[in-house]
């Protein structure tokens, strides 16, 4: 139905949909539901946009799936406070798919946000992104550190450095 209102069409890809195969869907999307809001609470409207982004996922609906993984970003961004930060980080980390999977793309929003973002997440005190959440969320932080091995191997693409000895500078 929601693909309806993007497309202004649907189609039944399944000739065989049963009602209980109808049932084995929504009670593993009931499931994803739960989860999410079991990690989530106090997370104003993240939990639906994470809920929209699994639907559309799960659903093939590329332009909500679009939509909602920009209204996770812009979420992430906007509350970047030691209030809600560490508790959004810790609700997509928490979320898992009907396969019992983590939402890959969900984490990659966290991750490209902390690292964007990092040096006012490190600074104050306390700081938003302190060590505390860093310990806590173990599969967090690797992610982080990875991305940002990354794009500094990315960055070193193509360039030549230069060292001079007179002003013991880089280029």
């Amino acid at each position: 139905m929601i693909d309806y209102f993007y497309t202004r069409d649907y189609m039944v890809d399944d000739l065989d949909f049963s009602a209980a195969s109808f049932k084995q869907l929504t009670e593993s999307f009931i499931e994803d539901f739960c989860s999410v809001l079991e990690t989530s609470t106090g997370l104003g409207p993240l939990p639906f946009h994470m809920m929209m982004y699994l639907l559309a996922h799960r659903m093939e609906i590329s332009g909500l799936k679009l939509l909602a993984k920009d209204r996770v970003t812009r979420f992430l961004i906007d509350n970047m406070t030691l209030d809600i930060f560490p508790w959004s980080i810790s609700a997509i980390y928490n979320t898992y798919n009907m396969n019992g999977d983590p939402v890959h793309e969900l984490r990659d929003i966290a991750v490209q946000g902390t690292i964007d973002h990092r040096a006012d997440l490190r600074r104050g005190n306390p700081m938003v992104l302190g060590n505390d959440l860093l310990d806590d969320m173990p599969e967090f932080t690797r992610d982080v550190l990875i991305a940002m091995m990354d794009r500094e191997m990315e960055g070193d693409q193509g360039m030549t450095v230069y060292y001079s000895p007179s002003c013991w500078g880089t280029w």
